[in-house]
């Protein structure tokens, strides 16, 4: 065994320190070309997807959009109504009592838009006209 000397020893651990940082420097491009790839493949199965559904026949995609439209405008203006029509049912309560005729308040104000909401298959609009 020789003995280490002193100044070989830091000569050394500088070397090694300088190697671990180049390490570190040359790595990042690699990661950010892994991201790059990364972002490459999502967006081929993206356009996969959209190409996928562009094969459906006309029916079905009017159908797609009758579902698209009932999960983002229909269903939430439908428990809006739910909401409100509760309130009305609830101030109108007096009213109805007097004159016999909650059932059919709480029908209007409260069940009809309930059911819209929660028990309509989806896509079905056509339950909304009744």
């Amino acid at each position: 065994m020789h003995p280490i000397r002193r100044g070989s020893l830091c000569l050394f651990v500088a070397s090694c320190e300088e190697k671990n940082i180049q390490n570190l420097v040359d790595s990042r491009p690699r990661l950010l070309n892994l991201g790059a790839k990364m972002k490459t493949k999502l967006l081929s199965a993206l356009l996969i997807a959209a190409m996928c559904t562009m094969c459906a026949t006309p029916a079905s995609a009017v159908d797609d959009l009758d579902m698209v439209g009932d999960v983002l405008v229909v269903r939430p203006a439908c428990f809006v109504a739910t909401i409100v029509g509760s309130a009305i049912f609830i101030i109108s309560l007096p009213v109805a009592a007097s004159s016999r005729s909650i059932r059919k308040a709480a029908h209007t104000f409260v069940v009809r838009p309930a059911r819209a909401t929660f028990t309509r298959p989806l896509g079905d609009l056509e339950d909304l006209e009744h």
